[in-house]
């Protein structure tokens, strides 16, 4: 078994003993998986008190392996009102954010790459390999089913929140003076130009799925095919049909369109798949999500796995909270998520749920 795959709660058994693993959605944010650690890095013996009476320094999930940054609200170096540049030097920062920008971050920091290596020096939860989240990393910590009038993130895990955009690494492809990351009002996704003043929440630990390149062929390739034109991620244990619905797998490639659907004509159409080994499903958003790649071909995803995907909108199962004719989705276009109404029409990528 890979060993990054037995980071997920079990959810089940999938086709050839593949265990298949809860993804947030599947299984909602608690204790189970996330641990509330001091300074020290330490777990709480506490998991349940208040931030207010007995603050932590961060969070590490079972779930990715990944430990995360708990923002302050005391005017030091972590503070939650501090805002940075991705990539500049201080001085040149200042000189383009200008007076606005420099307030919003610490008096001696004022760009991500320099926040980094304080946070590194000081030993955050004795830890010294604090960096930004990857673009997928991030949406890990996205509460999608937050009410209208939350915040896109659990404040009981994740207090002092500022509800804006925060930097991922992931540079956007399309214009590398851009670069992706989530803003979590409502937790869509988008690039901000490398200049403008973004907020930071960093990670320690191995990054989880490498989705920044575009690298989709030869030994470094998560996905294994096989004849019946499915394809297994060796990272989530997810398996996937490598055809969008409506097209056929002729041994080699996808032949044919994909169906474009409404929401109930997809799940109508999912009903009539059949598999000895789960029902074939929407994917969650964190589940579509995991298969973006920085675009290499004609879509963000594997062309390899995927062959014929097209540069369009997927369905998700996921309900967008601030509105219940809608649904998340995936636009595979550059990777963003987005939300549909139920009458709008989108492609769809089955994943297996196993019995």
């Amino acid at each position: 078994m890979n060993p990054i795959k037995i980071i997920f709660l079990l959810c089940g058994i999938g086709a050839l003993s593949i265990p298949i693993y809860c993804f947030p959605e599947d299984s909602p944010h608690t204790a189970d998986y996330w641990s509330k650690l001091s300074d020290t890095g330490k777990p709480l013996q506490e998991q349940g008190r208040s931030y207010d009476s007995q603050p932590w320094a961060c969070v590490s999930d079972a779930r990715t392996g990944l430990t995360w940054e708990v923002k302050t609200r005391d005017g030091g170096l972590q503070d939650r009102h501090h805002a940075y540049s991705w990539r500049l030097s201080d001085d040149a920062t200042r000189q383009m954010g200008g007076p606005k920008l420099s307030v919003l971050c610490d008096s001696a920091i004022c760009n991500a790459m320099d926040y980094v290596a304080a946070i590194n020096r000081h030993g955050l939860c004795h830890r010294h390999d604090w960096r930004l989240p990857t673009r997928w990393e991030l949406a890990t910590l996205i509460h999608y089913l937050a009410p209208a009038s939350a915040r896109a993130i659990l404040p009981e895990w994740f207090p002092n929140t500022v509800p804006e955009f925060y930097w991922s690494s992931t540079v956007d492809t399309r214009d590398r003076q851009y670069v992706w990351g989530i803003g979590f009002r409502f937790g869509f996704d988008y690039s901000y130009p490398k200049a403008s003043p973004g907020r930071i929440r960093l990670v320690s630990g191995p990054p989880f799925i490498g989705n920044d390149t575009c690298t989709i062929t030869g030994a470094h390739s998560r996905f294994t095919g096989d004849s019946n034109g499915t394809v297994l991620d060796t990272r989530t244990g997810l398996r996937w049909r490598r055809c969008t619905l409506g097209q056929q797998w002729d041994g080699a490639r996808c032949i044919g369109s994909g169906a474009v659907l409404t929401l109930s004509e997809a799940e109508r159409q999912l009903m009539t798949l059949t598999s000895e080994n789960g029902t074939w499903t929407l994917p969650d958003i964190l589940e579509l999500q995991s298969l973006i790649h920085a675009p290499c071909d004609t879509a963000a995803i594997d062309s390899i796995a995927f062959p014929g995907t097209a540069a369009a909108p997927y369905w998700s199962r996921t309900p967008f909270a601030s509105d219940p004719e809608r649904r998340w989705a995936v636009n595979f276009v550059y990777g963003e998520n987005d939300t549909l109404l139920h009458s709008d029409t989108a492609l769809v990528r089955p994943v297996l749920r196993p019995r």
